[in-house]
């Protein structure tokens, strides 16, 4: 089997449990998580939401990409990932009206590069600080990222329930993924092998 080292993201919208959930699978499977890095961004250069322009996000994008290469050496198996640009840039068109056009196809890139993507319901507890709105802005954004996604054909798995919950079904998910593989690879060992007689 191959040696490569599974991304697997988990997106949606503020406050939807991305980053527990992400943390919670990193240590289930003892392998690495990659954060993401706004708010660390904010904190180091003493703004709020309202003062966030393109380069913000771009740097808190950078850091990110920067974490997940360094991680990636370090990992086993899997790489855990906790969001990345996509939320920054509906995020601010829908709550701001400002859109970045650099964002979004950092978004795009970003997906290019993840083997597997977890989308978080976007029913469950949550903290009402920063620019993690209500329930009905949880909604809203989470319906444009399943639209985003449907419409630039990235594939999602959806998870649900509480974070435990949410783990099981990744955990299932990366069962069967595994499955397929080794099937993948037997079937083509036993093709070479009835080729070769």
């Amino acid at each position: 089997m191959s040696n490569k080292i599974l991304k697997i993201n988990f997106s949606g919208a503020s406050s939807t449990g991305k980053s527990t959930l992400c943390r919670y699978c990193a240590d289930m499977y003892g392998e690495p998580h990659a954060p993401e890095r706004m708010r660390d961004v904010m904190t180091k250069r003493g703004i709020g939401i309202a003062q966030i322009t393109n380069d913000v996000f771009i740097e808190a994008a950078d850091l990110q990409n920067y974490d997940i290469e360094i991680l990636e050496k370090k990992a086993q198996k899997y790489l855990f990932i906790d969001s990345g640009p996509l939320i920054f840039y509906l995020g601010n068109k829908y709550s701001f009206g400002r859109e970045f056009p650099e964002l979004k196809e950092r978004a795009l890139e970003f997906y290019k590069t993840q083997d597997v993507v977890f989308v978080c319901d976007p029913h469950i507890a949550f903290d009402t600080s920063m620019m993690r709105g209500d329930e009905g802005t949880k909604d809203i954004l989470h319906e444009q990222i399943i639209e985003f996604m449907n419409h630039h054909k990235i594939k999602y798995n959806l998870v649900a329930g509480s974070v435990a919950e949410r783990a099981e079904q990744v955990k299932e998910y990366l069962k069967k993924r595994e499955r397929q593989n080794t099937k993948i690879f037997e079937d083509l060992y036993n093709y070479r092998k009835t080729k070769n007689r």
